[in-house]
């Protein structure tokens, strides 16, 4: 079918127009056309026998008796359509010397020399100059870098070191502290404070006791008194140091027409630390109650009164003169206050372990 709808366009195109057609035609007819075609059938595609129908259409008549037979019979009316497409579409005729086959001609021949082919031709070209002013653009970038945090290893070498050890209860190193007297309405014996550090044993303790006597004796077993004659104090590696603390009131046996005890004393310490060599420091601070020392605030000799049988009360005070009266500025009694010191020293050798160490960096990781 499809052989034949080609046979069917040539023929009808080689009838029905001119120009190109036409010279198709003209140069068909100029050519003997053989009367009778013999096909092989072995070698043609779709044809079975050695001399198939279509050998009959060996001339335009034919082809054209042929063409519109097809159309005629054809149901679909392909024919009719593409017969009749032709017709109603623009022709147009193009021939040898058509301007678009010339010109095509033209540029073939030419091809080399055409502008912007060759190379070496400048032809109408001339030097310009244009400055361009110069465009800088800043940008700015932030980068984020990821925090690390390096690693770094070290090798901890430690040495322990213990010293000597004492007996618990062992003295250490004691010192003391006379003439403690209390008020003086009782009585006029004096007392004297003995400091002592003994060993605590093991961990670097040191037991401190504080005791007062005279020569009534002392207050941990008079008559019904006891344990008010010492004051003990614990010293250990922890013990806060350069703060003074009160430690307790201490008793002391008195007389005025009988035996008692009395608290004449306070006592306070500050404690300064032990040195590189395990000797320690106490600071110790008595106030005995003594009365002060009396002066005036201007340098001025205290004044006093009274003291007698007539006047027991005995009173103090500075002399103001009426200029100083008038202005406000009367010198005043100043009290000074009396205290009784004395620092304890011991080593402390019991039951100390020391440590030496050193560090051995390692690379960070």
């Amino acid at each position: 079918m499809n052989r034949m709808m080609t046979l069917l366009f040539f023929a009808w195109a080689s009838t029905a127009h001119a120009g190109g057609f036409q010279d198709a035609q003209n140069f068909a007819s100029q050519h003997n056309t053989p009367s009778n075609m013999t096909v092989n059938g072995n070698t043609v595609p779709g044809y079975t026998t050695a001399n198939p129908p279509q050998t009959n259409l060996n001339s335009p008549s034919a082809l054209s008796n042929a063409s519109t037979s097809a159309i005629a019979n054809d149901a679909t009316g392909a024919g009719t359509f593409i017969q009749n497409s032709a017709v109603s579409r623009p022709q147009f005729n193009i021939t040898a010397n058509d301007p678009l086959i010339q010109g095509a001609k033209s540029i073939q021949s030419q091809a080399g020399q055409l502008s912007g082919l060759n190379p070496t031709n400048t032809n109408g070209c001339q030097s310009v100059t244009t400055t361009n002013p110069a465009v800088y653009d800043t940008y700015t970038c932030t980068k984020s870098n990821t925090i690390i945090n390096p690693t770094c290893n070290t090798s901890l070498s430690v040495t322990a070191k213990t010293t000597s050890s004492c007996t618990f209860g062992t003295q250490l190193n004691t010192v003391s502290l006379t003439g403690i007297a209390g008020p003086a309405t009782y009585g006029t014996w004096t007392g004297t404070m003995s400091l002592t550090a003994n060993c605590g044993a093991a961990n670097g303790y040191s037991d401190i006791v504080v005791a007062l006597s005279n020569a009534g004796g002392n207050c941990d077993n008079f008559k019904t008194y006891r344990n008010l004659g010492h004051l003990n104090l614990q010293i250990t590696p922890q013990t806060t140091i350069g703060t003074e603390t009160l430690l307790g009131d201490i008793y002391m046996v008195k007389w005025k027409s009988y035996f008692y005890c009395i608290n004449p004393a306070k006592v306070y310490y500050t404690f300064q630390g032990c040195n590189q060599k395990n000797l320690c420091t106490l600071d110790f601070r008595v106030d005995d109650g003594r009365a002060p020392a009396l002066s005036c605030s201007n340098g001025t000799k205290v004044l006093s009164f009274g003291g007698t049988p007539s006047h027991p009360k005995k009173t103090y005070s500075c002399f103001c003169s009426n200029f100083a009266r008038k202005k406000g500025t009367c010198p005043t009694i100043v009290k000074t206050y009396t205290y009784l010191y004395k620092t304890l020293t011991w080593t402390q050798n019991h039951g100390i372990t020391t440590f030496v160490d050193s560090w051995n960096k390692l690379p960070c990781q």
